[in-house]
């Protein structure tokens, strides 16, 4: 644990919560760490995408988890909402996922409905169809705007240039 966190209590102030939450704040921006790069091989470049960005989503909620824990702040935080109680600690290429990751669904929901048993594509008119199609494109825009995005955050973080933005933010 940090010698910031064994401190014995010294008695209770007016800001005494406030400071100590300052301090597991503090602790646990410094302690999050990035998920491992990922490379996959696959032909299919949303599943790919599907893979790699709910593996950051996940892993950032868990690494959240794991360092408050770790701090023995977890009962501070609503075990109830994990993924709420660690938003404000994600990485920003974590976030961009989790925004590439929402495109994405709903590019694949979108094209469920001319595909699943249930769909209506048979019955859609001509008119119907290119409105799908222009829906469809506004939503393959989306998620590739989205991605590129996440990729570009992901590169700048590996390059370490949010690392020094980190360290900065923490003095």
């Amino acid at each position: 644990m940090p010698a910031t966190l064994n401190q014995p209590h010294t008695g209770l102030t007016r800001y005494g919560f406030a400071d100590r939450m300052e301090q597991i704040d503090a602790a646990i921006r410094r302690d999050r760490r990035p998920l491992p790069s990922h490379d996959l091989n696959t032909d299919n470049y949303r599943r790919w995408a599907r893979a790699v960005l709910h593996a950051e989503v996940k892993h950032a909620v868990d690494d959240f988890w794991r360092c408050a824990n770790a701090l023995g702040a977890g009962l501070v935080f609503d075990d109830y909402h994990r993924a709420r109680e660690a938003a404000p600690y994600r990485f920003d290429h974590e976030r961009k996922a989790e925004t590439a990751l929402h495109w994405l669904d709903q590019l694949n929901l979108h094209d469920g409905t001319a595909r699943d048993p249930w769909s209506h594509w048979t019955i859609y008119s001509r008119e119907r169809r290119r409105e799908w199609a222009r829906e469809r494109w506004q939503l393959k825009q989306k998620f590739s705007v989205a991605m590129g995005a996440y990729l570009g955050a992901r590169v700048a973080y590996q390059e370490g240039l949010v690392v020094v933005v980190r360290q900065k933010a923490a003095a």
